[in-house]
């Protein structure tokens, strides 16, 4: 299997066919999500390694994974929960989690973070919880 790259473009052609497809997904359509879904694997392991080294200086106990999201969670929340959304636009596609002590912790592991990657975005759940 050849490894694509995935332009915003592409992203958006491939939501826009599953959801013509519905509930009648073709096999290369679904060889194409796979792909997709596995295009983030590479960023998503750089940040986990951050992560790796950043928690250290926090709680060298804490635990970090990541994960990609599964093609049936991708499929439903394109065609049942988020109708309007374009593939391209799903943020949480993959993610990271580190499993910490208390909330000041995860402020420091933040501020570790900071110093290493430029936060484009962020959601303080524990100061506003959903």
């Amino acid at each position: 299997m050849i490894k694509q790259e995935f332009s915003r473009k592409k992203a958006e052609k491939l939501g826009r066919r599953i959801r013509k497809e519905n509930n009648r997904i073709d096999k290369n359509t679904l060889i194409e999500l796979q792909e997709y879904r596995t295009s983030h694997k590479e960023s998503l392991a750089a940040i986990f390694k951050v992560l790796q080294r950043s928690r250290t200086k926090v709680n060298r106990h804490s635990i970090v994974t990541y994960r990609v999201k599964r093609i049936e969670t991708i499929l439903d929340k394109l065609l049942k929960r988020e109708k309007t959304m374009k593939l391209s636009g799903m943020w949480d596609i993959g993610g990271c989690r580190v499993i910490l002590k208390n909330n000041d912790e995860v402020y420091k592991l933040r501020n570790e973070i900071s110093k290493i990657l430029n936060i484009r975005k962020e959601t303080d759940y524990i100061k506003n919880p959903q």
